[in-house]
Order: structure tokens, then C-alpha cells, then sequence
């Protein structure tokens, strides 16, 4: 094992094919995101948080006279150097869901399902370019669902430029992608034949605020605002009219 830069345990990453094996990265994600063009990356292993090498918390001791019933779910990501947003979202999501006994599911609640996340940085896009790059990403991600079914059933999606690539391979080896993409186009298949959207993809799903939604917000600002000055200039009206006709009588 080894300590990351950022402070995380990482391991190497073996995932059952020799060509997969993937070092410790030795720069953080800041640092990642910060790379010029000139710079290349192999890809390298930046995040592996695995809730069975941790700590013990104070809540593993409560309630353990009850039976219980404990779940890892392994999910797996992958990004190029500049997607940190994308990337550094997800080790937030799954510490917080690991804290304690993990999170608890079931009718009775006494089964715990805690995450372990495997983060890949696979390469500097404005080194390789865009069209390489790309290439590289879907080829990892296809060895890799092909090569650890059993074990990599949820991918958390990358970046907007490159989750495209990701979604056939999620799709081929029915592994659920978490897409992080807002426009809900992207979660529907055009066809050859039809410019219309085709059915949501059966492994595609979203964890990104739909697009549709970005000016709601905005729009009830402006609905209120409207209202506001109707009710502003009814107002007005009604005093001007009370006025006039206080001066009409004697």
C-alpha cells in the first residue's frame, strides 16, 4: 500500500489482466487538473477507498449484539487529468455513505452497504489530444468491465466531454453507469434511420441535475418579480382612482 500526496491510501490496482495493473498516481488531483500540454500521464491509480481497511468507528460497537449483515459495493471511475469537479465529488459521496456501520438498507434495516471506490486518472487529453484520448479511455474502460465483471457492476461517470465514450461500454457489459451529464439527450439513442430520441439505454442512468432544470430558479425569480410589480402598479392604480374621487366630492 501507499499514501497518495492527498492523503489517501492507494494500492496498486490489479485487475485480474496483466495489462491492467495500474501504479499509484504521485501527483494529486489539483495538481493533475493544473498539467500543461507538454506533460504526459500514464494511467495511474488516484483514489482507492476501501471501507474493509479502515479504522474502526465508534458505531461499528452499537447494537452489536444484533445480527448483521454487511455489503461492499466496488464502483469504478474513470477520468482524464482535467476532470477534477467530476472526479473529486466522488470521494466525498462515499466516505460520508461509509461513515459508521455504512448505510443502512432492508425492511428491518440491519443490512449495511458500504462503497469501495477505485479511481483511475488515465491520461492528459491535451497532451494525446481530444480524438486519442478518447480511443485510450473507452479502450481502459472496456478491459477493464470485460476483465472484472463480477466485481465492476457501477461506473461513475466522467466528465461531459468524455462520457459519450462510456456509455456503449457500460451498456455491452451491463455495468450501470452513474452518469454525471445534465442534458437529457444524452440519456436517450438516436437512430440512423430517425433523428428522434429512442427509449432511455437499459445500464445508462443519471446522477447530474437535468439540464431542463437550470433556469427554474431564474424563471420563478422573474415570475415573482412580475407579480410583484402587477400587484405594485394595481396598487398605484387604486390610490390614484381613491384620490381622484376624494376630489371629485364636495
Amino acid at each position: 500500500a501507499t499514501v497518495a500526496p492527498n492523503g489517501t491510501m492507494t494500492t496498486t490496482a490489479l485487475l485480474f489482466d496483466p495489462l491492467l495493473v495500474v501504479p499509484p498516481c504521485t501527483l494529486t488531483s489539483l495538481e493533475l487538473s493544473e498539467l500543461p500540454a507538454t506533460e504526459t500521464v500514464e494511467p495511474c491509480l488516484l483514489y482507492d477507498i476501501d471501507p474493509n481497511n479502515h479504522t474502526k468507528d465508534h458505531d461499528d460497537d452499537d447494537h452489536n449484539s444484533q445480527p448483521r449483515h454487511n455489503f461492499t459495493v466496488t464502483l469504478l471511475q474513470l477520468t482524464p487529468t482535467n476532470c477534477r469537479d467530476h472526479r473529486d465529488g466522488a470521494p466525498l459521496a462515499v466516505q460520508r455513505l461509509n461513515q459508521g456501520r455504512g448505510y443502512a438498507i432492508g425492511f428491518a434495516e440491519d443490512y449495511y452497504l458500504k462503497f469501495r471506490l477505485m479511481s483511475i486518472v488515465v491520461g492528459n487529453p491535451n497532451f494525446l489530444g481530444q480524438e486519442a484520448y478518447l480511443e485510450l479511455h473507452q479502450e481502459r474502460l472496456r478491459r477493464a468491465l470485460a476483465a472484472t465483471s463480477d466485481d465492476f457492476r457501477y461506473v461513475v461517470g466522467s466528465c461531459s466531454f468524455t462520457a459519450d465514450v462510456e456509455r456503449q461500454p457500460a451498456d455491452d457489459h451491463e455495468a450501470i453507469l452513474l452518469a454525471q451529464v445534465g442534458p437529457p439527450s444524452f440519456y436517450r439513442t438516436p437512430t440512423s434511420s430517425s433523428s428522434l430520441p429512442q427509449p432511455q439505454q437499459s445500464w445508462v442512468f443519471g446522477v447530474h441535475v437535468s439540464s431542463d432544470d437550470y433556469p427554474r430558479a431564474a424563471a420563478r425569480k422573474l415570475s415573482f418579480y412580475a407579480q410583484q410589480q402587477q400587484r405594485q402598479q394595481a396598487q398605484l392604480v387604486n390610490t390614484n382612482q381613491n384620490n381622484n374621487l376624494k376630489a371629485t366630492l364636495p
